[in-house]
């Protein structure tokens, strides 16, 4: 987990963390991590083991196709 902590202060410099959740995201593992950022906004994004972002409520959702 500790990758996923780095993943996310490097991406939203300043964000704390206020839970961090692991789960299953069309069958990946992933970690559902909910943070507020610098605004004080709550958010929640999705970040594999390897530290990759998956999807967020604050960066858009890359298309795969």
């Amino acid at each position: 987990m500790p990758g996923v902590k780095s993943a996310l202060q490097e991406k939203f410099e300043g964000a704390e963390i206020k839970r961090i959740t692991h789960g299953m995201q069309n069958n990946r593992q992933v970690y559902v991590v909910e943070y507020t950022n610098q605004d004080g906004k709550h958010a929640t994004t999705y970040i594999s083991p390897d530290g990759t972002f998956l999807t967020s409520d604050s960066i858009p959702a890359q298309n795969t196709n």
